[in-house]
């Protein structure tokens, strides 16, 4: 279970629109003929597609967002000459980039 804040004013409101519609699924939508879809993996992967022109997944996106984090934490610490030292911060990076996606530290560094 997590809890996040949606801080992005135009996103929040999608959001809550969502939920606003009937149901109990948080993701869903109104199609064409005015009915309640749940938005299923395959309706988000055709968005994807048709937006991006090419085969991306959620999960691309989830990865490269965790990558982002990594890289932007590590700059934040610095370089360091110190072998252990430079292994706590790939952990310090790691351990954030968990705690960003709710993940645990070992899927956080596999992917």
């Amino acid at each position: 279970m997590q809890r996040n804040v949606i801080t992005d004013a135009r996103l929040r409101r999608k959001v809550e629109e969502g939920m606003a519609l009937p149901g109990y699924e948080i993701f869903k939508y109104l199609d064409q003929s005015g009915e309640v879809r749940d938005a299923k993996v395959r309706d988000l992967n055709a968005c994807l597609k048709e937006v991006m022109g090419e085969e991306f997944t959620p999960k691309d996106f989830r990865t490269w967002a965790g990558t982002l984090f990594a890289a932007v934490k590590l700059a934040e610490i610095g370089a360091t000459e110190d072998l252990q030292q430079a292994e706590k911060n790939v952990l310090e990076a790691v351990d954030e980039v968990a705690q960003r996606l709710g993940n645990t530290r070992d899927i956080a560094r596999e992917s």
